[in-house]
């Protein structure tokens, strides 16, 4: 078969069952009665081939999976399947606890990492945490951040450059222990509510 200069040969493939093995040297390609196109070699071999994402035949996955927890893809064949390890509770759990960043300094920036966390302040001096612009570090609004005043210094929030904390009181915990929470409500705008120092 000869294609033209400006055509291309067309392949029209019938379902039905594999072929016999091909002769030596030779590759057959097929399509079964499951809607997947196949190729196979001279020993005999069968692969499958690309078929379009179309989701035909079977989702393979390990004996040795256990009940409930998630699988993920094995691979990126989209048919092979491994054991997640964990459950949707587990995960559902894990999403509601704030593993905690403990800094011990008198000032620290917030990174893109402190995201759904919880920022402890531990340092017996007046500590200062700051709001980084979003031109700095680009937080998806409606990011909270929780923090918490360890140390017996008082920890005050300040805002980074065009950076605006909208709180009923003032940026600074009230005491050692206190807590309070960040919520960023636009590209340069948060919200602050907590265990603040009332505004004189």
């Amino acid at each position: 078969m000869k294609a033209s200069d400006n055509e291309f040969p067309k392949l029209i493939l019938t379902e039905g069952a594999p072929p016999a093995t091909p002769d030596a040297g030779t590759v057959k390609v097929y399509a079964k009665t499951d809607g997947a196109v196949y190729a196979m070699d001279d020993t005999g071999a069968e692969t499958p081939l690309g078929g379009g994402g179309g989701g035909s035949g079977d989702v393979v996955g390990p004996s040795s999976a256990v009940d409930a927890r998630v699988a993920v893809f094995d691979g990126t064949s989209g048919k092979l399947i491994k054991d997640g390890g964990v459950t949707v509770d587990e995960l559902v759990a894990q999403a509601r606890t704030s593993p905690e960043n403990v800094q011990t300094g008198t000032a620290y920036t917030l990174v893109l990492a402190d995201a759904f966390k919880l920022v402890a302040m531990n340092n017996a001096s007046p500590n200062t945490l700051t709001v980084p612009p979003n031109s700095a570090v680009a937080f998806p609004v409606g990011t909270r951040i929780d923090l918490s005043q360890d140390g017996a210094g008082q920890t005050t929030i300040a805002a980074g450059a065009g950076v605006t904390i909208r709180t009923p009181e003032t940026l600074k915990i009230r005491k050692q222990y206190g807590k309070a929470t960040l919520i960023k409500r636009a590209t340069d705008t948060w919200d602050l509510e907590g265990n603040l120092e009332a505004t004189p």
